[in-house]
């Protein structure tokens, strides 16, 4: 693993994410809304990793290129990312229950962030051979994850997942 270049892409991440997440506040516009937190919501977070780590590798790719796989490993490391970290983040709520305090809770949240990173660049450095179906099928997910990302940031279900418990 190139530890420079995966410390250099935990940074931007977690500089986009953090961006991102404050934008609408400062610049509320429904353009604005399509690609950072207009809520608290687990889904507004999920479109925030989305988004932050297409972002992260547009940045990656400009400053390092990328051979024949590069963007189709980033679009199914940005399909997973969100899944990733949602996962790793419930992890202590099992053991603790509901974590109240910012100075822990914003702290392990920045862990996560990073060994998602850590974890994904691994993951992408991977040889994997892919078909014009799997490609296709990863290309289609994101799609699919554009449309409900987009449709549910201004009209969203009453389910957990969209409101702030």
């Amino acid at each position: 693993m190139d530890y420079k270049r995966t410390s250099l892409k935990i940074i931007v991440y977690c500089l986009v994410f953090s961006v991102l997440h404050f934008l609408y506040m400062f610049f509320p516009y429904d353009l604005v809304a399509l690609i950072s937190c207009n809520g608290e919501s687990v889904f507004q977070h999920l479109k925030l990793a989305f988004y932050s780590y297409i972002i992260t590798s547009v940045i990656e790719y400009k400053l390092y290129g990328g051979d024949k796989n590069f963007w189709i490993m980033r679009l199914l490391s940005s399909n997973l990312m969100g899944l990733i970290q949602m996962m790793f983040w419930y992890i202590p709520f099992v053991f603790i229950g509901q974590m109240e305090d910012m100075s822990i809770k914003l702290p392990y949240a920045y862990f996560i962030q990073v060994m998602c990173v850590i974890w994904l660049c691994a993951f992408e450095e991977s040889k994997i051979g892919f078909t014009k179906v799997s490609k296709a099928s990863i290309i289609f997910l994101s799609l699919v994850l554009v449309y409900l990302y987009s449709g549910y940031t201004f009209v969203m279900p009453y389910t957990d997942l969209f409101y702030t418990p």
